[in-house]
């Protein structure tokens, strides 16, 4: 029979965690695994998987050795993969190929492994998780990277923030008017010049004091006759004082005399309402300098703010462009001003979960998602937890994989606890 991907012809299992000694034709069809909660359903499905992944703890507990054997085929090519197991975790596997007398070499071997792994997705965590998770599960099956687009985005968001915690902690200063700065020069050389001729005058006004002081004191010393000791004094300095008067008084009419004082209000006032203007000046001169800052910055943020939403686009972008292989099935991508990303799985543009789509409907979508991931020559096989679904599903789901040459190990809890392992067939 022509067909596309290997799937197990029969499958047998010696001290395999809970499965001591089992044997499952299966045909390379479909079918059920059916047994009670601790039957080793799991178990048959994690043999079936060994090739892509050896679980830890794998042999029986208190046996030394486990083995297990998977046949697969593909049309008239059989494979058969011999694997043993000991207690301390060591494996071997031997490698068949139909028609050949002995085990193939490693290097062939690690090749034919390579071409039958395929892309898997764990259809129980994709069903009993939300949001994020689900989208981050069909993100590594179908081999979607990001990463390079999340970085970007984050380094632009990292790098807008510091630029907003610095504007914050600079803000916008409040305006201040414009003010011309004024020369105080001139009205500083007027004020000394003013300052200057009033003290001259008032030197001159000393000397011409000092002289009336002397003249004023010599006169009472003629003329009050109660002065001490005036009958010695008179008799020795009438004479002289009368001269020494008439000299002051020659003399005086020959000094310069001071000139009346220039008013120092009005140049003080406007050397003042100078200073009060410069003052105002300085400030405006500072409103200059910290808005020159502040626009500086301004400006930063507002290129920091097109880089953030070009890479939120790009992310936004890539994500949207990402085609689910499943009709109604699609990311709703939404990033926050803030800066928070979020990813939702939809369905028929409702979220992918219980309050929307019923379980076994998500265990449906979730099978014929792994459908559409296997690729030419892979072994095509996928474990699937039925007990959730109709057996209408069952068997909807067996038709389709049967019609693509699918392989599913469907698994149902049996409801007793002590019904024993069976592989049963759907179709």
């Amino acid at each position: 029979m022509d067909t596309t991907f290997f799937t197990i012809k029969q499958l047998e299992a010696t001290n395999i965690k809970s499965l001591e000694s089992f044997k499952g034709d299966f045909n390379n069809m479909s079918v059920i695994l059916f047994g009670s909660e601790e039957a080793g359903k799991t178990n048959v499905w994690q043999v079936a998987n060994l090739l892509k992944r050896i679980p830890s703890a794998i042999v029986t507990k208190g046996k030394g050795k486990g083995e297990a054997t998977v046949d697969i085929s593909k049309g008239e090519t059989n494979y058969k993969f011999q694997f043993s197991f000991t207690e301390d975790g060591k494996h071997k596997l031997t490698t068949y190929v139909d028609g050949e007398e002995k085990a193939i070499t490693k290097a062939r071997q690690a090749y034919i492994i390579e071409e039958l792994i395929a892309p898997t997705l764990e259809i129980d965590k994709l069903i009993n998780s939300t949001g994020q998770k689900q989208v981050d599960i069909i993100k590594q099956a179908l081999n979607i990277d990001t990463v390079r687009e999340e970085a970007f985005y984050k380094q632009m968001y990292e790098a807008r923030t510091l630029l907003k915690r610095d504007l914050t902690n600079n803000p916008e200063p409040t305006k201040v008017d414009k003010v011309e700065e004024v020369i105080l020069n001139d009205l500083l050389a007027e004020q000394k010049k003013i300052t200057d001729f009033n003290l001259e005058q008032d030197t001159k006004q000393k000397v011409i004091n000092y002289y009336l002081e002397i003249s004023k004191k010599l006169d009472a010393a003629i003329t009050n006759p109660n002065s001490d000791n005036y009958a010695e004094h008179i008799a020795t300095t009438t004479n002289i004082n009368k001269d020494i008067i008439k000299f002051i008084t020659e003399n005086l009419k020959k000094l310069e005399q001071p000139k009346m004082h220039k008013d120092l209000i009005a140049i003080s006032k406007n050397i003042s309402n100078a200073q009060y203007t410069n003052d105002n000046a300085a400030k405006y001169k500072t409103y200059l300098s910290s808005l020159g800052k502040y626009n500086e910055l301004k400006k930063k943020v507002d290129e920091a703010d097109i880089k953030v939403k070009d890479a939120r686009n790009k992310l936004v972008s890539k994500m949207n462009s990402i085609e689910i292989p499943i009709d109604g099935l699609e990311f709703k991508v939404e990033m926050a001003e803030a800066g928070a990303l979020k990813t939702e799985l939809m369905y028929d543009g409702l979220e992918f979960s219980d309050d929307s789509v019923n379980t076994s409907k998500k265990y449906a979508i979730g099978a014929r998602l792994q459908m559409n991931l296997f690729k030419e020559g892979n072994m095509a096989v996928f474990h699937c937890n039925a007990s959730f679904m109709s057996e209408s599903t069952v068997k909807e789901l067996a038709t389709e994989c049967a019609a693509l040459g699918i392989q599913c190990l469907f698994e149902v809890t049996s409801k007793k606890d002590n019904d024993k392992l069976k592989v049963e067939s759907i179709l």
